[in-house]
């Protein structure tokens, strides 16, 4: 007898997930809107309490803070379930592009040109910085350190909420890399995104070879710091492998 797929805890579990990232653009607009409503709320309920406060009325002052104070603890809990059910859909996307993802290193006149293209072939990479009115910028230096390519796009109005947040990406080719001078690299880009507050979507650095030290080196950071190397086989090789996010591009 053929095995029913409800009777397969992991088809289950992708069945479900497959649907919740079907419907979780109604839900976020739904929860969205709601956010806007109890908004709308709490402007109208701070201006009652400014008019309690001028006539000096004081159950009246008591009530309207606390109805304010539900307001803002019901509005930040939004914010959060949002998030989360952004974080959710965004992680099972990951493992579907993992599922149908290419490794070929495209056509290209070097490794910069090459990578790039794989970026716009894998993630729309350029399109959807240009969609966003963020900026593509070469050959820059940020905080004393050159970077071969930085990108950045800034926070939206209640971006947190909408799911939309800001990014920041950076790409560098090391001939000879070593612990120190990436180092340096991470510290500059981290001050740079901080500096700007943007989130920091990834550091990319492209190397010919990884040496043990530098491999535990990089398996160790808690920032999402990615060496790159081109296969004899034609294929990228990660380390460590990173899943991309919707809300914070490759």
């Amino acid at each position: 007898m053929q095995k029913r797929s409800g009777e397969d805890p992991m088809t289950i579990l992708l069945n479900s997930l497959d649907s919740l990232a079907k419907r979780s653009g109604k839900l976020s607009r739904k929860i969205l809107f709601a956010f806007y409503l109890l908004l709308a709320w709490l402007i109208a309920a701070l201006v009652l309490w400014a008019l309690a406060v001028l006539d000096l009325n004081v159950f009246d002052i008591l009530a309207y803070m606390f109805l304010i104070a539900i307001i803002i603890v019901v509005m930040i809990y939004m914010v959060d379930v949002r998030e989360s059910l952004a974080n959710v859909v965004a992680q099972y996307q990951a493992y579907q592009f993992i599922m149908d993802m290419s490794l070929k290193v495209p056509e290209g006149a070097n490794k910069l040109e090459r990578f790039v293209n794989y970026l716009n072939a894998s993630h729309d990479f350029e399109k959807r910085i240009a969609r966003r009115n963020g900026k593509i910028m070469r050959d820059i230096n940020i905080e004393d350190v050159h970077f071969d390519i930085y990108a950045e796009i800034p926070s939206a109005l209640f971006g947190k909420l909408r799911g939309i947040k800001s990014y920041s990406f950076y790409l560098v080719i090391l001939d000879k890399p070593n612990i120190e001078l990436i180092k340096k690299i991470i510290g500059a880009a981290v001050a740079n995104s901080n500096k700007k507050k943007l989130e920091l979507g990834r550091i990319v650095l492209i190397v010919n070879e990884v040496s043990d030290e530098l491999y535990e080196f990089i398996k160790s950071q808690n920032l999402p710091v990615q060496l790159v190397l081109e296969m004899e086989d034609g294929t990228y090789d990660f380390i460590p492998f990173i899943g991309p996010r919707a809300d914070l591009l490759p």
